[in-house]
C-alpha cells in the first residue's frame, strides 16, 4: 500500500546524527551537530515542500511558524559543578504552527471527512472507538460558533441584525483550519567508560599460561521520542493526537581464550632474545564469566536483548478515540559458541528483525519498526609485549592459529634495575575483525491524512539507522579489547581477566667495558697537533646503558706503569707520544689496553730566501731575477716551500714573499725586497749638427740630450771623426777637411744598459774657403813662418784672380804650386793637422772647378 508519510527520522541519524558508540565509549560528542538551520525533519521536509508548491504556482498555508530547541543535562537539572562533565542526556523540542485559510492550501477542494479507524498492529492492547465523526465535528462547532441576534424587532417577532454563526460565515469544509505540531525527543547515554587493566601477577616459572577475556557487554541508550498534532479552528480544539515509543537494549560480544608465554632460563647482558607465545580459544561457561565478574547471561559469547514499547493517544472533540492503546515486544537472541579463531573460522550470529508496527487511525497514523543486522568477519589476534627490569623490548604478535607458537622479540638484556631479573608481559589482547558493524536500525512514520496532499505523496525515509557499533572510529582498526561492561544504570566499567600474561628471567653480566679517548686541542695537517692537546678518557659499561657499570679507568705512557684517571690530563712536549688506556667492569670484566698516538709541533719551520745572482755596482740589474728560498723544521718535517720566483717586470724596490709550511700546519714566511730591474737603454738625441752639408767657413756647437726614466744616466761620451767632443763643445768648419763627418754620442744607464746614436753631415769649400782656411792655419800658428803664409796666400789669391778671369787651367796650376809648397814645408813650417786640412781643400777645389 503506498502511503502519504512524514517521515520523521528517529533522532540520533537525523536529530544529532548516527550514534556511532564504539564499545568502550557510550557517550556521545560533547557538541551534537545539529541538522541544516537547526529544524527537525518535519520542519524541513514542510520547508521543502512549501518551496516546491510556491515555485511552481500552487497555493501554500497562510504562515508557518517553527520553534526548535536543544537541551542538554547541563542545561537541565543533571548539571553539576563541573562545567567539563560529559553530556548523558539530550532532550531536542521543536513547534511548528501552520495556518491554512481553506482547505485549496493543503491541496484539497474541500477538507476531507474526520473518520477514525481501527488498523491496530498484531499483539497490540487497547480498543479503538471507529466511526465518522465529521457530523459530530461541525454540530460542536456550530454551538460553538452559532448565529448571534444583536438587534430583534420584538413586534414582527424577527431578527433585524445578526451576527453570522461559523457556518453562515464559512461554508461547511471550507473553514480556516490551524494545526499545531509538536515533537519531543529524548535520548539517555550510559557514562563514558575507557578499558583499563587489573593489577598484574608475576610468574615465577619459565613458563606460564593465563585465560584472557576481549570484548564487551554493553546496555544502549533509553530512546524516548513522540509527536502529536492539536487541529483548532477559530481557536477550538476539534482533535489532539499524539504518539511516542521507547526503546531499551543490550548487545554484547565475548571472545575467551588461553594465552602461553615461553622463555629461556637466562639471559646474558648485552644479549637478544626471542620468545613465544601460544593461543588457544574458549567458550565459556555462565559460571566461568560470573568467576571473572562479567555478566553470566548464560554463558553466551553473543548478547542481545531488545524491550521495545508504542503507545498512541487520540482525543476527538474530548473523545478519547484510543483508551490504553500499545504495543510492547521483549527480544533475546543471544547465542553461546567458541570464540572464532583461525582458518575457516565464522561467527554464528543470525539478523534480528522486527517488523514495523504502524498505528493507523485513519486520519492520522504512527509506526516504529526495529532491526539489528551483525556483520562480522575474524582475523587474526594481536598481543602487545614489553620487557621491562633487567631487560629491554616492545612489539606486537600476531596469532593466526590456535594453539600454534609465534615466535617475538628481540628481548634486549640490559642492566637496567636493581633485581637482575628481565620482566617480559603480554598484554593488550585485541582480537582483529576483518569487518564489524553491528547496525540497529529503525523506522518512524508520521501521517496527517488532512494535510496529505500538500506533501504530494512524497515518502521521506522508511529506514533509518538508530545506532550503529563501528570499531573503527573508536580503536583505529577492527579490533575488540579486554572487556568491557555496562548496566542499565549507566555503570560501565573493565570487568573480567587483566589479560596479561608475565614471565620473569635472570640476568647475568660478561662484557668488559669500553673506553673512548677524546682529543682537545688545535688540530693542524697530517695528524699532528699545533697545540698543547688535552686527554680526556669516557667509559661505558657494555652493551652502553646496561652493564653493571664502571669500576675504574687507567692510562699509562709505556704500558708498564699506569695511572688512575680522574680527570683530563695535558700532554705538552713536541714530538710524537703514545697514550695507553683501559677500564675495568664492577664484576671484573677488563678491557683489553687500547692505544692513541699523539703527534704535536707547535714550532713553525725557518725560511731564507735570497736572488741567485748579485746586481751590479749601483744595485740594478739589467736581467730577470731569479730569488731562490731555503726551509728547515726540526720536528715534523717541511711540507712544502714556495719554488723559486721568476721576478722578470722593469721596476725599482721590487719583492717577493716566500711561505714554509710544515708537515703539522705551522707556516712562516720571509719577504725579498729592494730587488731593481732596468732593461731598458737610455734615450740620446743629437740637436747639432744636423745632417746637412756646411760652408767651411761655418761654425757650430755639438749639442746632445740623454735621458732613462728609472735607473738613471750613468755615463755619456761624444766623437767627432772618433775624437773625443764636448756636449756643447764650439767646432770651427776651417778646421775640417772637406767631406762627410760624424759626430757620435754614446751612453749608459745604472743597470748597464748601453746606448749610442750618430749624425753625419758634410763640409764644402770654394777658393775664399780656402783662403780662410790658410789665414785660420797661420793665426793658430800651425803655420809658424809667416813668409810660408805669405807665398801660400799668394798662390791662392793667384788661383782666385784666375778663376774670376775664367782661366781654369790657370787656376789649377795655382792650386797645385800650393799643394807642392805644402808638400816641401809638411813636418817643418806646417804641421801635419794643417796639411792635411789645406791639401784636402785644395784638391777638393781642383776637382770641383769647371
Amino acid at each position: 500500500m503506498k502511503k502519504q508519510i512524514i517521515g520523521l527520522t528517529l533522532a540520533i541519524a537525523l536529530f544529532l546524527g548516527p550514534l556511532n558508540t564504539g564499545i568502550s565509549r557510550a557517550a556521545p560528542p560533547a557538541d551534537p551537530p545539529l541538522q541544516e538551520e537547526s529544524a527537525t525533519p518535519f520542519q524541513l521536509a514542510l520547508k521543502n515542500a512549501i518551496n516546491e508548491r510556491s515555485a511552481a504556482g500552487l497555493p501554500v498555508p497562510s504562515s508557518v511558524t517553527y520553534d526548535y530547541q536543544v537541551d542538554t543535562d547541563q542545561d537541565l537539572e543533571m548539571k553539576t559543578a563541573d562545567s567539563t562533565a560529559p553530556i548523558r542526556t539530550v532532550k531536542i523540542t521543536a513547534k511548528t504552527i501552520v495556518h491554512f485559510d481553506g482547505p485549496e492550501q493543503a491541496g484539497y477542494e474541500k477538507w476531507p471527512a474526520l473518520v477514525v479507524k481501527d488498523n491496530r498492529p498484531p499483539d497490540a492492547q487497547g480498543t479503538v472507538l471507529e466511526g465518522d465523526y465529521t457530523e459530530t465535528y461541525r454540530k460542536a462547532m456550530e454551538e460553538k460558533f452559532p448565529e448571534i441576534c444583536v438587534l430583534f424587532n420584538h413586534m414582527v417577532g424577527t431578527c433585524v441584525w445578526a451576527l453570522p454563526g461559523i457556518w453562515e460565515q464559512y461554508e461547511f469544509g471550507h473553514e480556516p483550519r490551524k494545526h499545531t505540531i509538536e515533537e519531543t525527543f529524548e535520548i539517555t547515554y550510559p557514562e563514558e567508560s575507557l578499558l583499563a587493566l587489573g593489577s598484574m601477577s608475576v610468574a615465577e616459572t619459565k613458563s606460564i599460561e593465563e585465560q584472557i577475556l576481549m570484548g564487551f557487554t554493553y546496555t544502549g541508550p533509553h530512546i524516548d521520542y513522540s509527536i502529536g498534532d492539536k487541529l483548532e479552528v477559530l481557536g477550538f480544539t476539534v482533535y489532539d493526537f499524539k504518539a511516542g515509543f521507547e526503546l531499551d537494549w543490550a548487545l554484547g560480544l565475548r571472545l575467551p581464550a588461553e594465552a602461553s608465554l615461553t622463555g629461556p632460563d637466562q639471559m646474558v647482558q648485552g644479549s637478544s632474545y626471542s620468545l613465544s607465545s601460544a593461543l588457544t580459544p574458549l567458550d565459556w561457561s555462565g559460571t566461568q564469566y560470573a568467576n571473572v565478574g562479567v555478566a553470566a547471561e548464560d554463558g553466551n559469547e553473543f548478547v542481545l536483548r531488545l524491550n521495545f514499547f508504542l503507545g498512541v493517544k487520540a482525543v476527538i472533540l474530548e473523545i478519547d478515540v484510543c483508551p490504553s492503546c500499545y504495543v510492547e515486544v521483549n527480544v533475546d537472541k543471544s547465542t553461546s559458541f567458541t570464540t572464532p579463531f583461525g582458518t575457516g573460522a565464522y561467527f554464528p550470529i543470525p539478523p534480528v528483525y522486527i517488523p514495523i508496527y504502524e498505528w493507523d487511525l485513519g486520519f492520522a497514523s504512527f509506526g516504529v519498526g526495529l532491526q539489528v543486522d551483525p556483520n562480522l568477519g575474524s582475523s587474526k589476534i594481536t598481543a602487545n609485549w614489553q620487557a621491562s627490569g633487567d631487560a629491554s623490548g616492545s612489539g606486537s604478535i600476531t596469532f593466526s592459529q590456535p594453539g600454534t607458537p609465534v615466535t617475538f622479540g628481540p628481548v634486549n638484556a640490559c642492566n637496567l634495575g636493581l633485581t637482575n631479573q628481565a620482566q617480559i608481559r603480554l598484554t593488550e589482547f585485541r582480537y582483529w575483525f576483518n569487518q564489524f558493524l553491528i547496525e540497529l536500525s529503525g523506522t518512524v512514520e508520521f501521517r496527517l491524512h488532512p494535510i496529505e496532499p500538500f506533501f504530494d505523496g512524497k515518502t521521506w525515509s522508511d529506514s533509518i539507522p538508530i545506532a550503529e557499533f563501528d570499531l573503527s572510529p573508536l580503536t583505529g582498526g577492527l579490533w575488540l579489547g579486554a572487556h568491557t561492561q555496562c548496566t542499565w544504570d549507566f555503570n560501565c566499567q573493565a570487568v573480567g581477566p587483566d589479560n596479561s600474561v608475565d614471565l620473569s628471567v635472570l640476568v647475568v653480566d660478561q662484557n668488559p667495558p669500553t673506553t673512548s679517548i677524546a682529543l682537545s686541542g688545535t688540530a693542524g695537517n697530517n695528524g699532528w697537533y699545533v697545540s698543547d692537546v688535552q686527554v680526556n678518557l669516557t667509559a661505558t659499561d657494555n652493551p652502553a646503558g646496561c652493564g653493571v657499570g664502571v669500576e675504574k679507568t687507567e692510562y699509562s705512557f709505556d704500558g708498564a706503569g699506569w695511572n688512575m684517571y680522574t680527570a683530563p690530563f695535558t700532554i705538552s712536549d713536541e714530538g710524537t707520544t703514545t697514550v695507553y688506556y683501559r677500564s675495568n667492569d664492577n664484576e671484573d670484566n677488563v678491557e683489553p689496553t687500547k692505544t692513541q698516538t699523539i703527534k704535536i709541533d707547535k714550532t713553525p719551520p725557518t725560511i731564507t730566501g735570497a736572488a741567485t745572482t748579485p746586481p751590479n755596482s749601483y744595485g740594478w740589474y739589467d736581467t730577470d731575477v731569479v730569488v731562490h728560498f731555503t726551509a728547515s723544521d726540526a720536528v715534523s718535517g717541511i711540507d712544502t716551500v714556495t719554488p723559486d720566483q721568476i721576478l722578470s717586470s722593469e721596476g725599482a724596490n721590487q719583492s717577493v714573499t716566500g711561505t714554509a709550511t710544515d708537515k703539522a700546519g705551522n707556516s712562516a714566511s720571509i719577504t725579498v725586497s729592494g730587488i731593481n730591474i732596468d732593461k731598458t737603454s737610455p734615450d740620446i738625441v743629437i740637436t747639432s749638427p744636423q745632417a746637412k752639408a756646411y760652408d767651411n767657413t761655418e761654425t757650430f756647437n755639438v749639442v746632445w740630450m740623454v735621458t732613462d726614466n728609472l735607473s738613471g744616466v750613468a755615463t755619456e761620451n761624444g766623437l767627432l771623426d772618433g775624437d773625443a767632443v764636448t756636449n756643447g763643445q764650439l767646432i770651427e768648419l776651417l778646421l775640417l777637411t772637406p767631406g762627410a763627418h760624424t759626430v757620435t754620442v754614446e751612453a749608459t744607464d745604472k743597470a748597464d744598459n748601453a746606448a749610442s746614436t750618430s749624425v753625419t753631415f758634410s763640409v764644402v769649400t770654394d777658393i775664399n774657403g780656402l783662403l780662410a782656411a790658410t789665414e785660420r792655419m797661420c793665426d793658430l800658428g800651425w803655420i809658424n813662418k809667416q813668409g810660408i803664409c805669405n807665398g801660400l796666400e799668394a798662390k791662392l789669391n793667384a788661383a782666385k784672380a784666375a778663376i774670376e778671369r775664367g782661366q781654369l787651367n790657370a787656376a789649377k796650376n795655382q792650386l797645385n804650386a800650393f799643394i807642392n809648397q805644402l808638400e816641401a814645408q809638411k813636418g817643418k813650417a806646417v804641421n801635419q793637422q794643417a796639411y792635411e786640412v789645406l791639401r784636402a781643400c785644395a784638391v777638393y777645389l781642383i776637382e770641383h772647378l769647371q
